[in-house]
This record gives structure tokens, sequence and C-alpha cells, in this order.
């Protein structure tokens, strides 16, 4: 991609961006256990994991990284958030009445 001209200061900005997820992450992991409510860190956790790999792909669309690579970062985040919509999804109660 020899003409997209991207300056070292903008992979720095995503950098700094991934490790303030990365922070925000360990923070929401310490504040749910300390108020006893472990069960609910994959409730946060599922939707930065998402973003954090979104920011990995596009990190490596501005370095010099190759299409295979942004293609898997791009197909993990996406697997990341169809778990996510999952988890958030209604459960389907069956209304079907037993004869």
């Amino acid at each position: 991609m020899e003409w997209i001209q991207v300056p070292i200061e903008s992979r720095f900005v995503v950098d700094l961006v991934i490790a303030l997820v990365f922070c925000e992450a360990l923070l929401l992991i310490a504040l749910l256990k300390s108020s006893g409510q472990r069960s609910r860190v994959p409730e946060f956790l599922i939707p930065l994991a998402s973003g954090a790999v979104l920011l990995l792909a596009l990190r490596s669309s501005v370095g010099e990284e190759t299409s295979v690579w942004l293609n898997l970062l791009l197909a993990v985040a996406g697997m990341f958030h169809l778990w996510d919509l999952k988890t958030r999804w209604p459960g389907r109660q069956d209304t079907r009445e037993e004869s």
C-alpha cells in the first residue's frame, strides 16, 4: 500500500489507544472482582476484546503488515462481536403448547 502515506505518529496514537483499552480492561476486572460481581466480567470484556482486535487491525493497516494478517484480525474481531451479540440476545422461549 505505497499510495497511503501514514506518519509514524499515527501508529503511536493507535498503540496508545490500545494501551488505554488494556488499562480499562484491567480496571474493570479489578472493580468487578472487588464488588463481588465476578460473573459480569465477560459482559464487559467481550466488547472490549472486539474493539481491541479492531484497533490491532487498524494498527496493522497503517503499518507494514500483510493483508493476510489484517484479514485474520478482522475475522477474530467479527467472532468476538458475534459472541457479544449471542450473549446479549434475549433467549427465545418456546411458545408451543404441549399436547
